[in-house]
């Protein structure tokens, strides 16, 4: 896939402006409010790593947009990421994430897909894989919080 003028430029401005915007969220501490989605297929579930930010072993997921209610920001973030259109979504649970300073209210959703193929969007994802509950990757704290949360609700 080839990144369009503007994505080439914001790819290389990220790593520049990112500090400035961290420092943003500690001092100003905003409200933020995001999805991440737990995918599965034949036991398999599916992880991706960010091309951008902390670019640590993670799910899809990304921001409410306006007007999206947190179902539907989760459907969305699945398909552009990775362009899987998702079965049997549910809700999962959520938590807050003081983490990166900023206030950040996560809904994780788990859904269903009916293929093992993926199609990744290279402006935000640098790889993606199924994994099996035997094999974990090597998650962030906040990745991991994540899992955990899954696993306790018995899905």
């Amino acid at each position: 896939m080839r990144l369009s003028t503007k994505q080439k430029i914001i790819k290389f401005l990220t790593p520049i402006l990112l500090p400035i915007v961290k420092l943003y969220w500690k001092t100003f501490k905003p409200e933020t409010f995001g999805v991440k989605v737990i995918i599965e297929n034949d036991g398999k579930f599916l992880y991706v790593r960010n091309d951008y930010g902390h670019r640590s072993i993670t799910f899809p997921g990304g921001s409410i947009e306006k007007g999206e209610n947190a179902e539907q920001a989760a459907i969305r973030e699945v398909k552009e990421e990775v362009g899987i259109i998702l079965t049997n979504i549910k809700i999962v649970g959520s938590f807050t994430s003081t983490e990166e300073g900023k206030k950040d209210n996560i809904t994780i959703f788990y859904g269903q897909s009916n293929t093992g193929n993926f199609i990744l969007d290279h402006f935000e994802i640098a790889e993606a894989a199924w994994f099996t509950k035997d094999n974990l990757p090597k998650f962030s704290n906040l990745s991991k919080k994540i899992w955990d949360i899954f696993v306790e609700c018995n899905f």
